[in-house]
């Protein structure tokens, strides 16, 4: 608990929880209340919370005459001069910054020295180069959504300049799809998370998993965290499994009725001991099954929390005999007595009777 005097009788906590629905102006106008409203709003743990959205209907007199040091800006449906004068104003402290919706005529030459977190959506893509045309040295997280126009070539080049990176997150479609080009060899960074989503696996191109494959693996030896959402298929998992050393945490979501996979030697998959969550999701008339898990079940022999689309008897039989250490199973769906089969299991000796299973739909 922070001992800064709080603006009204209440914890710090709650007082922040209250701001937080404060509209762009009414939030500024704060700030000018007193030294202790002020104070507040400065503060070290509020200074990273409080988001300040700012729109065309936000006066410029009251963002600019505002001694409050935001650090959290999202940019929304701003054009042109207005865009680039709010945007100007807040470049040197931002650190967590949002555009959407915006466009830019010109270019400039703008710098972000403690911009952390990035994320574009429903904009052209052309203001990645206008704006982001110097490194930005302390960027770590980037999030592309939706971007307007060719982006290819724009996103590859930002990508080039800031080798600081270390999580990315990828929203795809046939317009903006960074994978049509193999990008491994293009990127310095190392990451540490990697979020890809394609619109549609229907329309997922063969190129691009080829070079999804290229990617993932040109940064096996770091990344953590990975999520592929209709931008994968079981083969591509077993051609990249093992070239990921450091992988803790492996999602995979699959709308594709047709699944690109045959079964494979399971000595094929190296032992994985720091893969502790696994998630394997398909929907179509093609769901898993026990053997579509079964390699890489073998493989991350370390598993702690497994979550599944469908959960079936056989599945919870063969997961409480061979994995000691996993506690959780989450599930869209399960068969009707999964749960009485389970408790049923306990009872027998060497069964896993710590597992908790929750169905989330």
């Amino acid at each position: 608990m922070s001992l800064i005097n709080q603006p009204l009788d209440l914890p710090f906590e709650l007082c922040e929880f209250i701001f937080d629905y404060l509209q762009t102006r009414d939030l500024l106008a704060c700030c000018l209340v007193s030294k202790s409203w002020l104070d507040f709003f400065n503060n070290s743990i509020c200074h990273h919370k409080i988001l300040l959205s700012i729109d065309e209907t936000a006066a410029m007199c009251d963002l600019f005459n505002c001694t409050r040091k935001f650090v959290r800006i999202k940019l929304n449906k701003l054009k042109n001069e207005r865009f680039l004068d709010i945007l100007s104003h807040f470049a040197a402290c931002v650190e967590e910054l949002e555009i959407e919706n915006c466009e830019l005529k010109k270019e400039c030459n703008m710098k972000f020295p403690s911009l952390k977190c990035l994320s574009i959506s429903s904009t052209p893509a052309e203001i990645i180069h206008k704006i982001f045309n110097n490194p930005c040295n302390n960027l770590k997280c980037l999030v592309l959504y939706r971007l307007n126009g060719p982006t290819i070539k724009v996103v590859s080049n930002f990508l080039k300049t800031n080798d600081s990176l270390e999580e990315i997150n990828f929203y795809l479609d046939e317009k903006n799809n960074i994978f049509n080009r193999d990008i491994s060899n293009e990127v310095t960074f190392k990451l540490k998370s990697l979020f890809i989503s394609y619109k549609s696996d229907y329309d997922l191109p063969t190129k691009t998993l080829t070079n999804i494959e290229k990617f993932l693996k040109s940064q096996g030896d770091t990344l953590e965290t990975i999520s592929l959402i209709n931008s994968a298929n079981l083969r591509l998992l077993f051609r990249t499994w093992n070239d990921l050393k450091a992988v803790n945490r492996l999602y995979f979501f699959s709308s594709d009725p047709v699944l690109d996979f045959c079964p494979l030697n399971v000595t094929e998959l190296n032992k994985n001991s720091k893969i502790t969550e696994l998630e394997l999701h398909a929907l179509g008339p093609l769901s898993l099954n026990l053997t579509h898990f079964i390699p890489f079940l073998n493989a991350a022999i370390a598993l702690k929390s497994l979550g599944v689309w469908c959960l079936k008897k056989d599945l919870i039989e063969y997961v409480a005999k061979n994995f000691d250490n996993l506690r959780f199973i989450s599930c869209a769906s399960m068969d009707s007595d999964c749960l009485t089969f389970y408790n049923d299991l306990k009872s027998k000796i060497g069964i896993n009777d710590k597992i908790q299973i929750h169905q989330y739909l």
